[in-house]
């Protein structure tokens, strides 16, 4: 067993070899607790599960999108059908948009929302979205139909894709339908829109 590193808690990243089955496994360990759950086969798989813990249940803010038409599109393609909702009165200005993973690094929550905080509060269901594509995208009604999206958006290998326009992801663990909540202010503008995938 060779031992790359210590962390400040104590555990230690280790490598061993098992001559026996002829497999490598890497794996964490700590003096007091012993062996990790977890051991994988390479030190990359090992850094991508710690990676999608360490961002598991994260809120994690992905940048801004323009909303100018006072109208949010929330849809499955980048082609406007009967499934697409155009959420009407909404607040234009700058839009960040966050998401929050899954333990597994599914995204479990999309969040996009007027200004820079997160409004406060109780929201509200607006819709049920309906997903056939794996995906969602939510962006402002003119611009998002306007701009071209590249066919490799929906078979690439990123599961979030932020554009001018909107944003792009997949939707939890794929097809199905999902509810779609909205926050307002007091003027009844949607300054919110939220949808999670593990309701």
């Amino acid at each position: 067993m060779i031992c790359f590193g210590e962390h400040l808690d104590g555990r230690r990243l280790c490598y061993r070899i098992r001559r026996r089955f002829l497999q490598e496994l890497v794996f964490t360990w700590h003096p007091k607790k012993g062996l990790e759950k977890y051991c994988a086969s390479s030190l990359n798989e090992w850094v991508e599960s710690e990676m999608l813990r360490d961002r598991a249940n994260k809120k994690i803010t992905l940048g801004t999108f323009s909303v100018s038409s006072h109208r949010l599109l929330v849809t499955d393609s980048n082609e406007k059908d009967v499934a697409s909702i155009v959420l009407e009165q909404v607040k234009s200005g700058a839009w960040t948009a966050s998401v929050t993973y899954d333990s597994d690094g599914t995204v479990r929550l999309l969040s996009v929302y007027e200004g820079v905080d997160q409004p406060t509060g109780r929201w509200t269901r607006s819709h049920e979205i309906a997903i056939d594509s794996g995906f969602v995208l939510i962006g402002d009604d003119v611009a998002f139909r306007e701009e071209e999206l590249a066919e490799e958006l929906f078979f690439g290998q990123q599961d979030v894709h932020l554009f001018q326009a909107g944003i792009m992801t997949e939707s939890g663990y794929g097809d199905g339908i999902y509810h779609l909540k909205v926050k307002k202010n007091r003027d009844k503008q949607i300054i919110g829109v939220r949808i999670n995938f593990m309701e």
